[in-house]
């Protein structure tokens, strides 16, 4: 399917998502504060996908009015002293720039506003370029798409909400947002972005990728890859690759992941919950291609773990008054089912006798007894068993284990070696969609296979992937929906006041009635369910556990 240029789809308009914070009301007397901009295209779906954000401080205008109200609502300090805010003249240039650089670049002559009460955003807007004397404003003059309205048409709302779920979790603001914490997030957020200042030499935008593009490869002179229409990417793989040669990237790198909770999660998710203090999340069926459930609105399924600040984030969300949340986890179950499709023996004897995996597969590509088996050896093991599942090439791997590519292509031969079936399966399988023009989940769900007998390798490479992956992670996609269906059933059956809140990919929450006997047999009775969800020729594992909140497993 070709791709769909903004242009054509928008009749040489370029839609551009706008968000302003602002000291009150009135575009021409009170102060714009913050500015952000959402760049969007299409993807190889055809489907409207972000690109990229553009986003900026700005110093109240001489004379500008500010609410002390407004202030409450947005948090905002305009003054103080490690805020990274430009003057309105300089903002304005580089703000309009973007855009008008982007616009061009999709061969579209204006822009248009998109927002939530648009004509608000774009009454700051207009004025904000009428102010700095910017004479190309690239926005429509009156013109906006306001989801106000679309709001209204497509779902009869005309506000943001969430369509009430009968679950939700129990979310304590206090733990994730209090002002301690906000706070202390802020902080860091000032610190290393002040680290990062220092080291340049000067201030820049950092969430701007033109701005970071002339920081590290024009002034730091870092090595980059191959330059695209947007230019070099500054994405997090190629941010990882340099911190080898710099320390900024990687301070760009804890600066996102800092700006990200604190947007995101910390100021974001206390302003959805309910009356109730409940939070409510939107699933989606056909939210992807593999099957698997989509959330969003606000998106649950993507709540941080790994490190510190994540755990804290899920610690906020806590079980009800003599409650306990539950988690259940289906333990490598995409591993799991490549071994029942494979048939691989070694793969399969491993699950069966229930040992670690990755730790199986190090000693057999180490030729090492398993109780020897380093740390090191493990971590490449799990790189490459989850990488084969996404047709991951020596280059990949290479570029992930920081490894030589003859040494990785070399581990990717032995693991075959060791592991011969599931080569046989991953060749079958190609061979079958070239046939047919698709593939199977182990339910009998299809799934077609675009560009898979296509000419251009770079086409046909890309339908080879999703033809191996889909029937592996589609049917654990599958298993899990078939164990929320059998857990349920059964825990409506028992009622007892357990019940099912959440699913994250592998995972299920539930909230359980705290009494002993009342947890002890709801926990036997998920794990029942959930391990007998389908008959494999390996084992199905979950992971139980039980606790006061979210932050509490693994």
């Amino acid at each position: 399917m070709p791709q769909t240029l903004i242009s054509q789809r928008f009749r040489g308009f370029l839609p551009v998502v706008i968000d302003v914070e602002t000291g009150g009301f009135d575009a021409r007397k009170d102060a714009l504060l913050e500015v952000a901009a959402v760049l969007v295209n299409f993807d190889d779906n055809n489907r409207l996908t972000r690109t990229h954000t553009i986003h900026y401080h700005i110093h109240p205008f001489a004379g500008a009015n500010i609410d002390p109200e407004a202030l409450k609502i947005t948090g905002i300090d305009p003054f103080h002293p490690l805020r990274p805010a430009y003057h309105e003249d300089k903002a304005a240039e580089r703000f309009f720039d973007e855009i008008r650089a982007y616009q061009k670049q999709q061969e579209c002559s204006r822009s248009i506003l998109v927002g939530h009460n648009a004509t608000f955003d774009l009454g700051f807007i207009n004025a904000f370029a009428e102010r700095t004397g910017y004479k190309r404003n690239p926005f429509h003059p009156f013109s906006v798409l306001d989801t106000v309205t679309l709001g209204a048409l497509a779902y009869g709302q005309t506000v943001l909400a969430r369509i009430a779920k009968e679950g939700g979790f129990d979310y304590d603001s206090q733990k994730a947002h209090g002002a301690k914490y906000d706070a202390e997030l802020t902080g860091e957020i000032e610190t290393v972005q002040k680290e990062i200042y220092e080291i340049v030499g000067h201030e820049f935008n950092i969430a701007s990728p033109k701005q970071l593009q002339e920081i590290l490869f024009e002034e730091l002179k870092l090595p980059h890859g191959k330059k695209t229409k947007t230019g070099y990417s500054t994405d997090t793989t190629v941010l990882e690759e340099l911190s080898a040669y710099h320390p900024v990237p990687q301070k760009i790198l804890t600066y996102r992941e800092k700006t990200k909770l604190q947007s995101t999660y910390v100021e974001a998710l206390p302003k959805l919950c309910d009356k109730n203090k409940r939070l409510h999340t939107n699933y989606m069926q056909t939210g992807t291609a593999t099957g698997r459930l989509s959330s969003r609105d606000p998106n649950l399924q993507n709540i941080p773990v790994r490190n510190e600040d994540g755990r804290r984030i899920r610690s906020a969300f806590t079980a009800l008054p003599n409650t306990h949340l539950i988690s259940a986890d289906y333990s490598q179950i995409e591993l799991v089912v490549l071994a029942h499709l494979s048939g691989d023996k070694n793969m399969c004897k491993a699950f069966s006798e229930g040992v670690d995996i990755h730790r199986a597969t190090a000693s057999l590509l180490f030729s090492t007894p398993p109780e020897k088996v380093t740390a090191d050896e493990r971590r490449i093991a799990k790189t490459i068993n989850f990488g084969i599942i996404y047709g991951m090439s020596a280059f990949r791997l290479a570029r992930d284990l920081g490894i030589s590519r003859t040494q990785a292509a070399s581990f990717i031969e032995h693991y075959f070696t060791q592991y011969s079936s599931i080569r046989r399966f991953i060749d079958s399988t190609i061979s079958f969609a070239e046939t047919h023009g698709y593939v199977e989940t182990i339910f009998g769900r299809r799934r077609k296979i675009i560009n898979i007998n296509s000419r251009n390798r770079v086409e046909k490479a890309a339908a080879e992937r999703i033809a191996v992956n889909t029937p592996v992670q589609g049917s654990a996609a599958d298993i899990v929906k078939q164990a929320m269906l059998d857990v349920d059933a059964a825990l409506r059956k028992e009622k007892n006041g357990a019940r099912l809140l959440l699913q994250v990919h592998d995972e299920l929450i539930f909230e359980c009635p705290s009494e002993k006997s009342v947890l002890d047999a709801t926990l036997a009775l998920i794990r029942e369910k959930m391990e007998g969800a389908v008959k494999l020729s390996v084992p199905l594992r979950v992971s139980i556990e039980a606790g006061k909140n979210w932050g509490a497993f693994h």
